[in-house]
């Protein structure tokens, strides 16, 4: 007769077949066929968590990476993952104590670190944030997202010009990066400086075509330089790549009931 964990490994092996071909409610309930033989099968726990985070239930996947954490304590990815689902499911403080359990466990863990920063971002805690991230820029200055998520405190924080440094910093270090030049023309925005901001986000345009952001930020340059009718394309532009995105919709009434009125 098979012993159970011998079971319970092939319940493991066909949930493993299942997540590769992308059916993971299939493969949720072969780990739960091998936990009802092996409880205590930690990697299974795991996996379950894994495939809820896929599926969008961030909830389902914290009761499975707390699992997967209580059986196996120096298990960074557990606490890492365990960080993801909590801040996803919107418990922050949660979410930062096991991206600082990870990064205790593995230092050296880039997840973690900017699982720390991020969550001290979202709890406001912008010097906190600002720390994690200088400290990954100066551990490896061909970091591109650690200088990006740097800019972002900085910008939040007001410091301008530090800010567009650290976008441009993650520019050098991706071109295609549409979100740092993008970022980068919302800063010079802000300073009023309007010709490097409009070639700022042209660029990030030409990186991604889809860049909703990116498009009604031209429509609002082009506008209020009275170019009605090329706003109202640009803004179009930005409804055609996320038909959802407010301020395009807004902008884009006003523009062409401003062109509308211009003498023939």
């Amino acid at each position: 007769m098979e012993k159970p964990g011998g079971a319970a490994r092939a319940h493991f092996n066909l949930a493993c077949r299942l997540e590769q071909r992308r059916d993971y409610v299939g493969a949720i309930a072969e780990y739960e066929n091998a936990l009802r033989l092996l409880p205590g099968y930690a990697r299974a726990h795991y996996n379950i968590g894994c495939s809820y985070l896929v599926l969008g239930e961030p909830e389902s996947a914290v009761r499975a990476f707390e699992e997967a954490a209580r059986l196996e304590p120096e298990n960074a990815k557990a606490q890492l993952n365990l960080g993801c689902a909590y801040q996803s499911s919107g418990d922050g403080a949660k979410a930062l104590a096991a991206f600082r359990a990870a990064s205790r466990l593995e230092p050296d863990n880039r997840g973690a670190l900017v699982g720390v920063g991020a969550a001290l971002f979202k709890q406001g805690d912008l010097e906190g944030a600002a720390e994690i991230f200088h400290g990954m820029v100066d551990h490896n200055r061909n970091d591109g997202t650690a200088h990006f998520n740097l800019g972002c405190v900085l910008m939040t924080m007001g410091d301008l010009e530090r800010a567009i440094g650290e976008f441009r910093a993650a520019a050098l270090v991706d071109d295609k990066a549409a979100d740092a030049h993008y970022n980068i023309g919302c800063c010079l925005l802000r300073q009023g400086d309007l010709t490097p901001e409009l070639a700022a986000f042209r660029r990030a345009l030409e990186v991604n075509t889809g860049h909703a952001p990116a498009h009604c930020a031209v429509g609002y340059l082009l506008q209020t330089s009275g170019q009605t009718e090329e706003a109202v394309k640009a803004y179009n532009d930005a409804l055609a790549a996320d038909p959802e995105f407010e301020p395009a919709a807004t902008n884009l009434m006003g523009a062409e009931e401003a062109d509308a009125a211009k003498l023939p």
